[in-house]
């Protein structure tokens, strides 16, 4: 069993799938309106991580942190006015051979 540290930087492309936005009082769905009109439909960016892999007998374990830095804008109606993705995310993965 060993600990072996990594750290990486890629690209990433991504696609909008949905963007609702919505109104819940006291439990009861009061409204929901689609948003996606308003946004560009794909952007992308650079992803940065570190973590650590934990290896078992045969299978490992896999904790990381990226963080993703969206280059594009993605808002299409409002000029003078930029929206871009950044994300921070905590992962952890198992890793099996079949």
């Amino acid at each position: 069993y060993f600990i072996k540290p990594k750290v990486f930087i890629g690209a990433e492309y991504s696609f909008l799938l949905e963007a609702k936005i919505g109104l819940i009082e006291e439990g009861i769905h009061k409204w929901e309106a689609d948003e996606k009109v308003y946004y560009k439909r794909s952007e992308y960016g650079i992803i940065l991580g570190a973590g650590v892999e934990y290896e078992l007998e045969s299978d490992k374990i896999v904790f990381d942190i990226r963080y993703n830095l969206g280059l594009k804008d993605i808002n299409i109606y409002e000029q003078g006015s930029e929206i871009k993705s950044n994300t921070i995310s905590f992962n952890m993965s198992f890793l099996f051979s079949l």
